[in-house]
């Protein structure tokens, strides 16, 4: 967006509270959002809340639950803590927390300082020629088959990554059923794009673009998978 190589954008997804998110935080909304959200309080607002349901849920899937394990949790937010309390010296009260919890449970825990020293060193974004950009962006709530294509688009559907074991994803609050996308996108006389790892179906052209540890699960152990882009027409690079 920010290439100036086309004049307008179109963003959508079904579910109005994530294209809601996205535009409150395009607009300034999180800016200085500091809440540390509970297990209680997930639970209590993920249902009219869309910051507390995708950001602090697991994977992102308010379906899933809460964000963190109840092992981890109180060490989590606290670490939260730290960095988010609006007074340096709640912030500094959390830091001692935070080792002090560290030090009484096990050294396993350590782990958990790098991310926190990491977020220590990052700087400020700079925002503003985003957000400029950001306001060419138009916004629907339409399923891919309401979609009219318009000469010189470019189709990039950020769909569900199919999920072989069942014959639909309802992670991200919405049936998806891969099998029948795979239809659709082969239907188009023009070209369409999207991701997934390794999928079901084998017509479709597609380039590796890298290969990454899977982090979603507790038992994924760090396996390596493989993700690609697909798409009804060769892909030019």
């Amino acid at each position: 967006m920010l290439s100036d190589k086309w004049k307008s954008f179109l963003y959508n997804d079904l579910n109005e509270m994530i294209t809601g998110l996205f535009m409150d935080a395009v607009n300034g909304k999180y800016h200085d959002e500091r809440r540390v959200i509970t297990r209680e309080e997930f639970n209590e607002l993920n249902d009219t809340d869309a910051y507390v349901a995708y950001c602090w849920s697991f994977g992102n899937s308010p379906a899933k639950g809460y964000l963190w394990g109840e092992d981890y949790e109180e060490l989590k937010c606290t670490a939260c803590h730290s960095l988010l309390d609006e007074e340096l010296q709640d912030r500094r009260l959390a830091y001692v927390h935070l080792i002090k919890l560290i030090q009484e449970k096990n050294a396993r825990y350590a782990e958990l300082l790098q991310p926190l020293q990491y977020l220590q060193s990052l700087t400020r974004l700079e925002a503003l020629q985003r957000l400029e950009a950001l306001q060419r962006l138009e916004v629907s709530n339409i399923s891919y088959e309401q979609y009219k294509y318009r000469d010189g688009d470019i189709v990039y559907c950020d769909v569900p990554y199919e999920q072989t074991d069942k014959k639909s994803c309802d992670d991200y609050g919405v049936n998806f059923n891969s099998l029948e996308f795979y239809e659709w996108v082969k239907a188009q006389p023009y070209q369409v794009f999207f991701s997934s790892y390794e999928i079901s179906d084998d017509s479709f052209y597609s380039v590796k673009v890298k290969t990454i540890c899977s982090l979603i699960g507790a038992n994924t152990n760090d396996k390596k998978v493989n993700e690609y882009l697909y798409s009804n027409k060769p892909i030019l690079i």
